[in-house]
């Protein structure tokens, strides 16, 4: 695996009932499908709570209480993007397949401006991150890319539910 998951409170709230596939052994012995499924409504929980994240005013100073539960929940999300991927990436289903490729498209279009987060995409798409730059950096310039009127969190949105609706439909 080109990326690792941190375990914790924040990403099992993300997914929910199938907490027990964020990460480790049960992911290995889990289908396709079933990882497909609780990934991409994960991913778009993540979105969501990304989005209603309270990214500070421009002339506030986050603390680092503040930055750290910026930081745990970005994580998360990255986690599950990341898992996403993998998951849909493997699948036998063409249009999940090709969900995941618009993913990583995206994530590409967006590249300059996450590097300047110090977000890192990876030639296969996924997610990493320097820890040290990501919190130096004031959370509301997170807001651009993250918030809820953002492009790219609306498009992860979207292509989160577009998988959901494709494992239902996936005999």
């Amino acid at each position: 695996m080109a990326y690792s998951v941190v375990s914790g409170s924040y990403i099992n709230r993300l997914y929910g009932d199938y907490r027990s596939l964020a990460s480790g052994s049960q992911r290995a012995s889990a289908s396709n499908k079933l990882l497909v499924t609780a990934d991409s409504a994960a991913l778009k929980r993540g979105t969501t709570v990304m989005s209603r994240l309270d990214f500070g005013s421009a002339d506030e100073t986050d603390s680092s209480v503040e930055n750290k539960l910026f930081y745990n929940n970005f994580r998360a999300f990255m986690d599950t993007l990341n898992n996403t991927l993998s998951s849909s990436s493997s699948s036998e289903n063409s249009d999940i397949k090709r969900l995941s490729k618009e993913i990583k498209k995206l994530s590409k279009d967006y590249e300059e401006k996450l590097s300047k987060l110090g977000i890192s995409i990876s030639d296969s798409g996924y997610w990493s991150v320097d820890k040290e730059t990501f919190e130096a950096i004031d959370n509301k310039k997170f807001e651009e890319i993250f918030g809820e009127d953002s492009d790219f969190s609306s498009s992860v949105k979207k292509l989160a539910k577009r998988l959901i609706r494709h494992v239902n439909a996936w005999v």
